[in-house]
């Protein structure tokens, strides 16, 4: 019998864990993966998108990395080094004393009527039961909340969900010589990125339209989507990090659609790092580094709690009392088509807030559910207003809110939705949270 079991190790899960472990609860920390940081390591996701406006697990996190001189400062959220970033949450997951279990799915709920008594999992050893007090679902798809009969939400009014992306890595790459390049083709795409001291064109697909336009006529391009202007970011010397390329028409709650990403990615990856190394300057001598072996998935469910934080929430800085965390990252839809001119989100597409919104604990607790909360990319918001909470820096402060929340469920001996909501915000407080 544990206190709390989480699944999903990610940036949600492993904050949850760590935060409710630190108040001496017996916290369980399920992940499919053989690590903890899903996008962030797996996925080769090198930004912490969403800023510090949070501070609390986020700025504890940072100030461990750069004892590893594992950060660096991109424009879009700082940087990080995946496998250190690998290590530093085991670390802090052991010193808090989390028990972690790898190369374990969860793939169902232990229910009595509509109260949570655990979950199921599955690994090596067979389907196994876990029973809990509490159970936190950060599985990014709210698998175990929706396998307990939580009612969801998924993609836009015709069911079309954002495309995917197969994130890698080039290096032996010459900056210098890729900078003044890409200078020439300003026009067709501009716009800057900075970095630390340096700053330099956005070195994306899209700017390179012409020469694009060139190679398809060579019938050196099969691949279909090379619209995305998904960007290269700056990692280890020498090294890019890009944001490439899209697969249409994923779901990421089904294997065989993630399965046909990870191919059609893959495949994609590889030509496009032929179209740098024969057309772009600088590229001559390049080579891939790595593909991330996690697809990259935007928006899969979600579930629909006490309160459905809205596009209009995020946008005009709504105020709640049940406040947990804050946001400041933009509404960011990816058309379904991969054009970014899909009706159905072309009006609300890259809106930014007018000041700080917030997020409200309601938005964890799964309606019409007892002894659960959810946490990341599943909490209960509207299509627009997941497209800016989803990101990681986000996701940190909403797990770290569930862990605790958990934390003083078990030890109140109440339920999630039975938390004085005061008593939670005073203990992020003085965990160093701003709210």
């Amino acid at each position: 019998m544990k206190d709390i079991v989480i699944i999903g190790g990610g940036p949600s899960g492993t904050a949850a864990a760590i935060s409710a472990a630190r108040f001496g609860v017996k916290v369980l920390l399920v992940e499919q993966q053989g690590y903890l940081g899903g996008m962030l390591t797996g996925g080769l996701l090198s930004p912490i998108l969403g800023g510090e406006i949070n501070k609390g697990f986020y700025l504890e996190l940072i100030k461990k990395l750069k004892k590893y001189d594992a950060i660096f400062e991109p424009a879009y959220g700082r940087g990080q080094n995946p496998e250190y970033m690998k290590l530093v949450l085991e670390e802090m997951c052991q010193e808090a004393k989390v028990e972690l279990l790898y190369y374990t799915l969860g793939v169902g709920a232990l229910t009595e009527g509509n109260i949570i008594k655990g979950i199921k999992i599955a690994s090596k050893s067979g389907i196994q039961e876990v029973k809990a007090r509490i159970v936190i679902d950060c599985s990014g798809d709210g698998d175990i909340a929706y396998r307990a009969g939580a009612k969801y939400e998924k993609g836009d009014k015709r069911g079309k969900l954002m495309p995917v992306t197969l994130r890698f890595i080039l290096g032996n790459i010459d900056i210098k010589k890729a900078i003044a390049f890409t200078r020439r083709y300003q026009q067709e795409y501009p716009g800057d990125i900075k970095c630390s001291n340096l700053t330099y064109p956005q070195i994306a697909l899209s700017t390179f339209e012409s020469l694009i336009k060139k190679a398809k006529e060579k019938n050196e391009i099969h691949s279909a989507d090379w619209a995305y202007a998904g960007f290269a970011m700056p990692g280890r010397p020498g090294e890019l990090v890009f944001n490439n390329p899209y697969v249409l028409n994923i779901d990421g709650t089904k294997p065989e659609d993630l399965t046909r990403a990870q191919i059609e990615g893959r495949r994609f990856v590889f030509e496009i790092a032929r179209f740098f190394k024969k057309y772009i300057d600088g590229f001559q001598n390049s080579y891939i580094v790595a593909i991330s072996p996690l697809v990259g998935v935007r928006e899969t469910r979600r579930i629909i709690g006490d309160y459905i934080i809205t596009g209009k929430d995020i946008l005009q800085g709504t105020t709640f009392k049940d406040v947990i965390a804050r946001n400041t990252y933009m509404i960011d839809l990816h058309s379904s088509d991969g054009s970014r001119k899909d009706e159905t989100d072309r009006k609300i597409n890259l809106q930014y807030p007018s000041k700080p919104s917030e997020i409200p604990y309601r938005c964890l607790l799964p309606r019409g559910l007892e002894n659960i909360l959810v946490a990341g990319r599943c909490i209960s918001s509207t299509r627009d207003a997941n497209s800016a909470l989803r990101v990681t820096a986000n996701c940190f402060a909403i797990g770290q809110a569930a862990g605790t929340a958990a934390a003083i469920a078990v030890r109140r001996k109440i339920t999630p939705r039975e938390v004085d909501i005061k008593e939670l915000q005073e203990n992020l407080r003085a965990q160093g949270v701003e709210i």
